[in-house]
């Protein structure tokens, strides 16, 4: 936000890009979901997994929720919040660019 002004977002056409959430899997290689569709996967079951299954859930494998995920000792548990703090610290970044470039 600048001066009351949205500047930007972490999100695109959908809510599926931008940070990866709890269950949703942020900013993804388009390829993944061609890679899907010729492994057999549905239209659905891609859906499921893109909105439902990634994201915290789906790296750590433990849970959605960031407080079970930081209290786990499983190594996917310890990946996930390090790729979600690092996905934080690109999109600000990123933000902050954009931030600046609206102060002109």
């Amino acid at each position: 936000m600048s001066n009351g002004r949205c500047v930007d977002t972490t999100m695109s056409f959908s809510t599926l890009d931008g940070l990866p959430m709890g269950t949703r899997c942020g900013s993804l290689d388009p390829g993944v979901i061609l890679y899907l569709l010729h492994e057999g996967w549905t239209a659905e079951r891609i859906e499921e997994l893109l909105y439902k299954k990634s994201g915290l859930l789906g790296i750590s494998g433990v849970s959605n929720d960031v407080r079970d995920v930081l209290a786990s000792t499983e190594p996917r548990a310890i990946e996930a919040i390090d790729y979600f703090v690092y996905r934080i610290t690109r999109e600000i970044g990123s933000l902050s660019a954009a931030l600046a470039g609206s102060m002109r």
